[in-house]
């Protein structure tokens, strides 16, 4: 893989953990410096126009927020409110639609610690009948950190039922 291609990744993926959601430009200068160089870029500069704004590290657009679906900006707004929102993220995450409980999912994840309380919750989702609601399920407890030290031994679990439906193939 490329250099341009990996800071590319990089730079996205730095985006993302830090919330930040446009140019880069709030990410913190220890990692947008450590992306450069690992991309092979560093000093480089933000150009920007008035559709997106662009890492000259990468080809790469990220939209700008009044170009945002509404809802990216209503997860947006939810993961913003933070532990306020949870209880009612915990009643989407018992929605019948599947699309909904995966939002509900990703959405919690991306509140970190804010969203402990539903770690319960969230556990009993990696059950879910749904593959992409079980992800999103075991994802944000991960992103929630330690609070979710309850959810150990399902994981667990999940990890040995995929170890041994491997081996069975």
């Amino acid at each position: 893989m490329s250099n341009a291609k990996t800071g590319s990744r990089l730079l996205f993926l730095a985006l993302l953990l830090t919330g930040c959601t446009e140019d880069g430009s709030t990410l913190p200068p220890a990692i947008r410096q450590q992306v450069e160089q690992m991309s092979g870029v560093a000093g480089s500069s933000h150009e920007s126009s008035d559709a997106t704004r662009t890492s000259s590290a990468s080809n790469f657009s990220i939209p700008m927020r009044d170009e945002w679906t509404m809802q990216q900006t209503v997860a947006d707004a939810l993961r913003r409110i933070g532990a306020a929102a949870v209880p009612d993220l915990v009643r989407s995450l018992n929605d019948r639609d599947p699309e909904m409980r995966f939002r509900a999912a990703e959405i919690l994840g991306r509140m970190g610690s804010e969203a402990k309380e539903a770690v319960p919750d969230l556990v009993a989702h990696i059950d879910d009948p749904e593959l992409r609601v079980r992800k999103a399920a075991i994802r944000a407890l991960g992103q929630i950190g330690p609070a979710s030290s309850p959810a150990v031994p399902a994981l667990i679990r999940v990890l040995r039922d995929e170890a041994s439906a491997a081996g069975a193939d």
